[in-house]
């Protein structure tokens, strides 16, 4: 925004950086409002007001914080300072303008009037303005300000339209498309944005400020615009950042879409900018510092110094004129004179050129170069009376733009004790004693060419002496303050000889004057005074020269301090960032490595390799999530193995159960049950034990191995309820012992050494047991319960095998012993006598029952009593006796055929 140059209203400008911060700002925390209060339309209950007051206080703050970035930015030749309470005040109206706008359109957009949008808006207008008011009544500065009500006007429309247009967009697009939805987010962004800004650049340039001399702000609870432009620098970015975390953990779906790189790298970013935002404040201080207290004052110390050399001419040109129309003094003389003001005025608009800008001297500096020009063409016209008024006013004139340029350049707010001593000298003392030694040599010289001197005017000339001689005094105390506060220590050294010299001139030329005071008649010569009056203006010029340069020298010292100080925070903030990004990176790596691994694990167990194990390092939460991975791996592949193993059984078992029912032999069934189990499960020992006729004893039946054979060679056996075995017949239960040396009931055996674990399971059909199945393995709990429920199974079939195998020998036994009596009987039924019957029964029946004997024996009554035994051998069997015996009353009494073999008797 150009300076409004409106005579006779104080110039201002913008900082355009600030500005663009400002509008920036403005533009950010209206998004990030709109995007909370865009939340209030499905939120219910407290949900929704909170949504509100969120949104209320973001969009707000951002005002509030765009504002005042605003404000900083404003450029006036005054020192501008705000009062704290009121500033803070300034944030109510658009907390409560934006609350209630939100509440009137955060609603479905069918439940939305037209009417409702523009009532919303307005509001919103007028909150915004409000916060403009009261923010602009925090101001305390050298000046009064009013307002251009065309401009003001215009502000507010302005402000009205674009925050309807904005809640319009709002409420308009909640059902399009999330692409059209992003859109008109960032439409009614900048919307709402332009209506902060656009308000608050309309009302700077509707402000006109008047300036004062009476009124000095109360320091109390007041701050620099400095202080509260960084304040509002860093609430405007800490509102961004609060709302963008409050998105992100209320937008879950959002954030588990970012891979854990993008997560890092957001956290970094969400921590890292409130240090770079707070690092960019201080780092701003110190270029504001650097420009106010450093350049500027560089470039007003520069200006003021050909000021007070046209300050001197300006008064050597007054007496010059006098001289001259006195007759004293040549016209070339004169013009000397003028061109010496002609040429401080050639340098100051040289210096205008380059710093009038920023200084904002060149009206000031018009002014001057207009009364000059007058001043020379109208000279020769002017009484003696109107030409010393002209040159006082002029004098004047200039002596108000040293104090003015104080103000713009910041030299009267100088922050250190020794530039700000020196600035004193340069700006206050220097001046002040150029001024009185011009009074009093112009009064004392008047005395001298004859002139009437008044009593009033004797007097003011005492009273200039004395106030010259206090300047000197506090001009020696203020540079004890600047000697003793300098950080490089020249100033001294390049002072003190001067200032000593300077009091000696100024010390004779007061001694002298009071003197001549004291006398009735002057009697030094006109020449002398002169020389003397020449000597004391040419010591001020001299020392104030030395000043100034000195002046300058330290503020280019602190300008390179502070550029180093500058140079060091942003080397030092950037390098400290890259290591801490490395580091934390570094870091990540480590955290993400793990992360990885068990990553690649997942998919490798998904694959289908239960193996896969993560490597546990350290107790954290990623590592215990490693140890529940394993643990989970482990009872997958354990669970698997499991499911292997029984599958293995299932497949056994059928197999067993196959191969059991083509089995009808019971000593072939039970080797071929040890053997397939033995051989499918890798046991160290598998045996049965079948019961004996009296169910005593458990007879073992079959084993394994070399042990197995020689134990069923030896007819091992175990009685019944000892032991495993026994046990488990008695309880017809399994019995599982896991580790055989904690079992006070196991029998150990010792062709077995190495049995570590004991399965016993019962081969029963019903309540019947037939014998028992039992295992042995080489490993502590190398058996269990599955295996014992596999084994039962296998049992349960072997149980209906035998059963099968001892019905099929019955039965086959039967069937012999029919087949046998039928063959006997047909060979009987061919016998042709007695004696042939007998002796086939007897031949017969030995070689059937393979007996050594075989005897036939017949009884027949009543008539008589005759026995008659036949006795055969058969040539391939041992001698055998049959015995047949037959009772038949009638004819045949009795008979019985009895046989022995190897000492047991048939009958």
């Amino acid at each position: 925004m150009p300076p409004n140059t409106s005579a006779p209203y104080l110039s201002h400008g913008h900082d355009p950086w600030l500005v663009m911060l400002s509008v920036a700002m403005a533009v950010l925390t209206a998004y990030a409002a709109l995007e909370l209060a865009w939340r209030i339309v499905g939120a219910r209950g407290r949900e929704r007001y909170l949504w509100l007051a969120s949104s209320a206080v973001a969009l707000g703050a951002g005002a509030w914080s765009a504002h005042f970035i605003g404000m900083s930015a404003l450029q006036l030749p005054v020192p501008v300072r705000y009062d704290v309470l009121t500033a803070l005040a300034a944030l109510l109206p658009v907390v409560a303008g934006a609350a209630l706008a939100f509440w009137l359109s955060g609603r479905a957009r069918a439940e939305v009037r037209p009417w409702q949008i523009g009532l919303a808006g307005s509001v919103l207008g007028g909150a915004i303005a409000g916060m403009y008011f009261i923010g602009m009544a925090a101001l305390r500065l050298r000046a009064t300000f009013s307002y251009d009500p065309a401009w003001l006007a215009f502000a507010f429309v302005v402000a009205t339209v674009t925050s309807s247009f904005a809640l319009w967009l709002h409420v308009g697009l909640r059902a399009a498309a999330t692409s059209a939805r992003q859109l008109g987010k960032i439409a009614g962004a900048l919307a709402l944005g332009g209506a902060i800004a656009g308000l608050h650049y309309a009302g700077m340039r509707a402000a006109k400020f008047l300036p004062t001399t009476d009124y000095l702000p109360n320091p109390i609870g007041l701050v620099d615009i400095d202080v509260l432009g960084s304040a509002a620098i860093i609430v405007g970015v800490l509102t961004v950042i609060t709302t963008g975390l409050t998105v992100l953990v209320f937008n879950q779906q959002l954030l588990s879409q970012l891979s854990f790189t993008r997560k890092f790298l957001l956290v970094s970013a969400l921590f890292i900018t409130p240090l770079l935002v707070v690092i960019g404040v201080f780092s701003f201080e110190l270029y504001d510092r650097i420009d106010k207290y450093g350049y500027r004052e560089l470039y007003g110390v520069r200006y003021v110094t050909p000021l007070q050399s046209l300050l001197v001419n300006l008064q050597l040109h007054q007496e010059a004129l006098a001289e001259y129309a006195a007759g004293r003094l040549t016209e070339q003389q004169l013009l000397d004179v003028r061109s010496a003001v002609d040429a401080d005025l050639a340098t100051l608009a040289e210096l205008d050129r380059r710093y009038g800008t920023i200084l904002q001297t060149n009206t000031w500096l018009s002014s001057l170069r207009y009364k000059w020009s007058g001043l020379q063409s109208q000279t020769l016209r002017f009484s003696p009376q109107a030409a010393r008024l002209r040159h006082i006013e002029s004098a004047t004139n200039v002596r108000e733009l040293i104090a003015y340029i104080g103000d713009s350049s910041f030299l009267s707010l100088d922050p250190d004790l020794d530039s700000h001593n020196l600035m004193r000298a340069t700006l206050i003392h220097l001046p002040d004693n150029q001024m009185l030694l011009n009074r009093s040599a112009q009064m004392f010289l008047a005395t001298l060419h004859g002139e009437l001197v008044t009593p009033e005017e004797r007097a003011q000339l005492s009273a200039a002496l004395t106030l010259l001689r206090a300047n000197l005094d506090a001009l020696e105390a203020e540079l004890e303050v600047a000697y003793r506060n300098h950080p490089d220590g020249f100033i001294e050294p390049n002072l003190a000889p001067e200032f000593a010299a300077y009091r000696q001139v100024l010390t004779e030329y007061l001694d002298f004057l009071k003197f001549q005071l004291n006398l009735t008649k002057p009697t030094v010569s006109l020449s002398d005074a002169r020389r003397l009056i020449g000597e004391a203006r040419a010591a001020n010029q001299r020392f104030y020269a030395v000043v100034s340069e000195n002046l300058a020298a330290s503020i280019q010292g602190r300008i390179d301090r502070l550029t180093f100080r500058l140079a060091s925070l942003v080397g030092f903030s950037l390098f400290t960032g890259a290591l801490a990004l490395a580091f934390g990176q570094a870091v990540f790596r480590v955290i993400l490595r793990p992360l990885r691994a068990l990553t690649d694990a997942t998919q490798a167990l998904a694959g289908g390799d239960l193996s896969v194990r993560v490597n546990v390092v350290g107790s954290d939460e990623i590592s215990t999530l490693a140890l529940a991975f394993n643990d989970m791996a482990r009872r997958l592949q354990l669970s698997q193995t499991e499911l292997a193993e029984r599958n293995r059984a299932l497949a056994t078992s059928a197999e067993v159960s196959r191969r059991l029912s083509t089995l009808l032999d019971e000593k072939q069934l039970v080797r071929e049950v040890v053997e397939q189990l033995q051989l499918a499960f890798g046991y160290y020992h598998v045996h049965i034990y079948l019961f004996d006729e009296q169910r005593e004893n458990l007879i073992m039946a079959g084993g394994t191995g070399p042990v197995g054979a020689a134990l069923l060679e030896r007819g091992h056996k175990l009685p019944r309820g000892k032991g495993l075995v026994g046990r488990a017949a008695e309880t017809n239960a399994p019995v599982i012992v896991p580790n055989t040396t904690l079992d006070p009931g196991w029998l150990p055996n010792p062709l077995l050494p190495d049995t570590k674990a004991e399965v016993a399971v019962p081969i029963a059909l019903g309540n019947e047991v037939l014998g028992v199945l039992d295992v042995q393995q080489n490993m502590v709990n190398g058996l269990s319960a599955a295996d014992a429920e596999m084994l039962q199974a296998i049992a349960n079939q072997v149980a209906l095998a035998l059963r099968n195998a001892r019905s099929y020998a019955r039965a086959q036994r039967t069937a012999e012993r029919e087949a046998l009596v039928n063959s006997i009987n047909r060979k009987i039924q061919s016998a042709a006598s007695l004696e042939s019957v007998l002796d086939i029964a007897a031949r017969e029946l030995g070689l059937a029952l393979r007996a050594r004997t075989a005897v036939a024996e017949l009884n027949l009554r009543p008539a008589m009593e005759r026995s008659t035994t036949i006795a055969t051998a058969d040539e391939r069997r041992p001698s055998a006796r049959a015995k047949l015996e037959i009772s038949r009353a009638n004819p045949v009494s009795t008979g019985f055929i009895d046989a022995e073999t190897n000492g047991r008797s048939h009958s």
